[in-house]
């Protein structure tokens, strides 16, 4: 199920990453690579770069790859707080995933590669 980007917009689905992300490719004509604004490179990506230079519609990062995929959760009501509670605002751990397979998907929307293709955009559209 589609969700909007940010917890303020509600069930807007003019808001979600695909919508975005498809805004981008047709403005600017080129690949698009997505990071939530959380994410923070620790060195330069050759796997992007070959990525885009082998013409891929499409990556994702996978988290069974990582030897670490945390998990976090919405938290409901933050005690203490003199206001309502916003849905989706802040969050806590709650666990890790624990294990790494090279058989199973499992991914996160957290990082995104999309090319200018037919394929990339009727994936973004659906």
């Amino acid at each position: 199920m589609r969700r909007p980007i940010s917890a303020r917009d509600g069930e807007d689905l003019s808001y979600p990453k695909p919508n975005f992300i498809r805004h981008l490719i047709a403005a600017h004509n080129k690949p698009v690579l997505y990071l939530d604004a959380d994410c923070e490179f620790r060195s330069e990506s050759e796997l992007i770069v070959e990525l885009v230079r082998s013409r891929c519609d499409f990556a994702i990062h996978k988290g069974f790859a990582d030897a670490y995929a945390d998990r976090f959760v919405p938290v409901e009501h933050w005690s203490g707080a003199k206001e309502p509670p916003v849905p989706n605002r802040y969050y806590r751990f709650a666990g890790n995933i624990g294990f790494c397979s090279e058989r199973q998907l499992f991914v996160y929307g957290l990082v995104q590669l999309y090319r200018n293709s037919l394929a990339a955009r009727a994936l973004l559209a659906r």
